[in-house]
């Protein structure tokens, strides 16, 4: 399969923040509660997602952590949203949904702490420095170490964009003993059902009743 494209004389130097998470800092959540972070941009496929199980070359450029037992959790992070968005899902299955598909949850009543790791930077700041053939960190899909303290200046490239630890993004929340057992439901479509003369362009959206999980979608 071939294809062609063209690029222009521009390059992308704007590094990628992040510009929300799931669960908020500091909020209780049930134990089997996904961890998301989105990002300002798409991310880089091979530095924002993978899995970690406990062994020595498994992903870590993002970490949950028991803040009690300061181990990280095992499980998978997988990319969607257009590559914005991150969600992590536990290892550790735990119960059935009423679906008989299996549930996977987080230490119960346990403080966790999320870590989102900046890539280290090379001479070329904001670009990231490749480390044993890989990112360390979060990158953009063109390759710019994420900036959490927003204080990148092209001006100035080599003085305000650090890298980790500085620019790592952290937070931390709760989780109780109990499993949310609650199903989802389309809680409103637009355009509505035997709509007429619906304009082209309108974007087709769903509402649901709760949280999903934006890898499922």
């Amino acid at each position: 399969y071939a294809w062609t494209f063209e690029v222009s004389t521009k390059t992308d130097d704007t590094p990628p923040v992040v510009v929300s998470v799931s669960p908020r800092d500091g909020s209780v959540g049930a134990r089997n509660t996904a961890v998301e972070v989105t990002f300002s941009e798409p991310m880089h496929p091979l530095a924002i997602s993978g899995a970690f199980d406990g062994a020595a070359k498994t992903f870590r450029n993002i970490e949950v952590i028991d803040s009690g037992t300061n181990q990280t959790i095992s499980g998978t992070y997988r990319l969607s949203n257009n590559y914005q968005t991150v969600s992590f899902v536990s290892g550790e299955a735990c119960a059935e949904d009423l679906c008989g598909n299996t549930v996977f949850c987080l230490p119960e009543n346990r403080s966790l702490q999320v870590q989102v790791h900046a890539a280290t930077v090379g001479a070329a700041a904001p670009q990231a420095q490749l480390i044993g053939g890989r990112f360390d960190g979060a990158v953009d899909a063109s390759q710019n170490s994420l900036d959490e303290t927003r204080d990148y200046d092209r001006a100035r490239p080599r003085e305000t964009h650090l890298g980790s630890p500085a620019d790592d993004v952290v937070w931390s929340f709760q989780t109780s003993g109990l499993l949310d057992r609650r199903t989802p439901e389309i809680a409103a479509i637009s355009p509505t059902l035997e709509a007429e003369f619906v304009n082209p362009d309108a974007p087709v959206q769903l509402t649901f009743s709760m949280p999903m999980l934006s890898s499922s979608l």
